[in-house]
């Protein structure tokens, strides 16, 4: 489901600002308010790129969030995830999100590749990462530093393999970023509601 203004709420603004939550964002270096999640809403509204909650289905209750970043010339698709709610960490919601999104991009968007990155010390990410059929493509070395201490960056990607060719039915899957924009990721919305 699309992420609105009125998913601004104090309880989304204190995972923002939780460095617990945050540990491996750069967020945590920023502090967040109802002004500035409002601004970064807004740099969504005129591009192709997603925003979206993850709502738990049992309670209804936003559990956390999705991005995905479209490169419409090469259809591309780089994708994050922050789950929020630390009660229900390591229970498979960040999972099924993901899958959900990532057949959704690949299957009805027509992402011709997807990609994600992260600290190497977030083994939760990188499992879904394997998890989805991504692998290792790159690694940048010392990059940050988490707790004072030089950290790797790891790099994954994903080659969807329905694009052998420039056949009609693959432009048709290109375009739908464009004509499908502003409409719920329909694969995505199933799983994550």
């Amino acid at each position: 489901m699309p992420f609105t203004e009125k998913d601004i709420t104090p309880e989304y603004i204190c995972w923002l600002n939780d460095s617990k939550t945050m540990k491996f964002s750069s967020q945590k270096f920023k502090k967040h308010t109802v002004l500035s999640c409002k601004k970064y809403l807004k740099t969504f509204q005129t591009t192709e790129n997603l925003f979206l909650k993850i709502v738990n289905r049992e309670n209804n209750a936003t559990v956390g969030t999705m991005t995905a970043y479209v490169s419409v010339p090469h259809k591309t698709v780089d994708i994050g995830i922050l789950i929020g709610k630390r009660n229900i960490w390591g229970k498979g919601f960040g999972g099924d999100a993901w899958g959900a999104l990532f057949k959704w991009l690949i299957n009805s968007a027509g992402a011709r590749k997807l990609t994600a990155g992260t600290v190497i010390n977030n083994t939760a990410m990188v499992r879904i990462f394997k998890n989805s059929g991504m692998i290792q493509e790159g690694l940048q070395r010392q990059q940050i530093l988490l707790n004072g201490k030089p950290r790797d960056m790891v790099f994954y990607g994903k080659i969807c393999n329905f694009m052998h060719g420039d056949s009609h039915e693959n432009h048709a899957r290109q375009s739908k970023f464009v004509k499908q924009k502003k409409q719920k990721p329909i694969g995505a919305q199933d799983k994550m509601t």
